[in-house]
Order: structure tokens, then C-alpha cells, then sequence
């Protein structure tokens, strides 16, 4: 098990610290005389397993993000730069992460795109989902359903947006197989009455 390790010293100073951390203590303590240190033990433990939890948590949900199926990807508040891709993202785009972070996320967009009324809900900061075309690396147009929802911080601020786009293009073909066959089979009831 990754258990968090204290490192505690009779002598220690600024160097001692980082030469801890440096070897993957979490933290270090500092033996006192009058041995306060032995009072700070319990909270350095619990903020110990507190910040391997996190950390743990964290890399969970990095992973869960990194490996979905949908592509997702964030852009910054002020203006849409993306700041981050999963791997879902890069196969379906076709781009490669370098090629996209610090682009603007309307590199994305076809020229239908913006013009089309379904896009209207992205106006405001409000979580949307739309379905619209947006454009591979290869210039390739593609139908998406794409759902956009503001990150928060922790005081309720936002500090992102997060796009998680799914590609609809199996979808709408067989709606367009369906109304296909609905005409003609509307055209041949026509034709026997």
C-alpha cells in the first residue's frame, strides 16, 4: 500500500524539509523539547489520509474522464481557449493534444455551426445540450450531440466550461433510412388507391 510517510526529526530546518519531501514524505515534523510535536502527530495523520484519499479520488476521476467514450474537453471562461482533451476527444477529432490546447474552441465548429437556432442555448452560461455539426482536423463535417455546462469552484464561481460532444452520425443516418422508406411507402399507398 502507498501509505503517506512523516518524516520526524530531532534537528530540522528548510533543507531537511525538502530533502523529505523530495524522497515522498508527506510531511515532517520537527522533535521539541518540550515535545509539542506529539500534539501535532494526530492532525498531521489525519491530514495525511485526508490527502491520500483526495489524491486517490482525484486520479479515479481522471482516469473515469481520460477513458470514456465521449469526447470531452474544457475551455477556459473568458474566452473559449481549450485547456484540456481525453484520449475519446483525440479519435474523434483526429487531433493530437498539442494541436488543440491554447486553440480556440471554435476551431470545432463548422460554418453552420454558429447560424443554426439549436445553438442559441450556448449563449448564456447555463448547462445546454445541442446537437450541431462540427468539423474533424481533416475538414470532415459531422453531426454532434454536445452538452456544455459551466465548472464551478468551490465557492460557487465559474472557472470553465466543460463540452462533452458524442458523435450522432450513426444515428441520423438510420433516422434518415427510416424517413426514406416512410416516403415510399407513403408514395406507394398513393399509388395503389
Amino acid at each position: 500500500d502507498d501509505a503517506p510517510v512523516i518524516f520526524v526529526t530531532g534537528v530540522g530546518d528548510e533543507k531537511v524539509a525538502i530533502k523529505a519531501w523530495k524522497a515522498g514524505a508527506y510531511d515532517y515534523l520537527i522533535k521539541d523539547i518540550q515535545r509539542n510535536y506529539l500534539k501535532a502527530i494526530p492532525i498531521t495523520i489525519e491530514n495525511a489520509i485526508n490527502h491520500k484519499k483526495v489524491r486517490e479520488q482525484v486520479q479515479l476521476l481522471s482516469a473515469a474522464v481520460m477513458s470514456t467514450t465521449d469526447s470531452v474537453y474544457i475551455t477556459s471562461l473568458d474566452n473559449n481557449t481549450i485547456i484540456f482533451v481525453n484520449n475519446a476527444f483525440c479519435n474523434t477529432y483526429g487531433y493530437q493534444q498539442d494541436d488543440v490546447i491554447g486553440k480556440n474552441s471554435d476551431i470545432l465548429c463548422s460554418r453552420n455551426c454558429e447560424v443554426e437556432d439549436n445553438a442559441q442555448p450556448y449563449q448564456n452560461s447555463e448547462s445546454a445540450e445541442v446537437e450541431i455539426y462540427h468539423i474533424r482536423k481533416d475538414g470532415s463535417e459531422f453531426p454532434v450531440s454536445v452538452s456544455r455546462s459551466p465548472i464551478k469552484d468551490e465557492n460557487g464561481n465559474e472557472i470553465a466550461f466543460v463540452g462533452v460532444a458524442r458523435d450522432i452520425s450513426a444515428r441520423i443516418f438510420v433516422e434518415d433510412k427510416v424517413r426514406t422508406l416512410n416516403l415510399k411507402l407513403k408514395n406507394g399507398i398513393r399509388l395503389t388507391s
